[in-house]
């Protein structure tokens, strides 16, 4: 390993590291979140209804 990246993973906190690599995924299913979450939140946990 390049001792830049074992620098970079030694010096930033383990949360932070975590959040860029959610932020750098790309999931099909993100344009529905929205959606999803709303009807979560009205009650409806029904996967099929869904």
């Amino acid at each position: 390993m390049d001792r830049k990246t074992v620098r970079r993973y030694r010096d930033t906190s383990f949360d932070v590291l975590l959040a860029s690599a959610r932020d750098r995924r790309n999931v099909p299913l993100d344009r529905f979140k929205p959606y999803l979450q709303a009807e979560f939140a009205a009650g409806n946990t029904v996967a099929t209804e869904l």
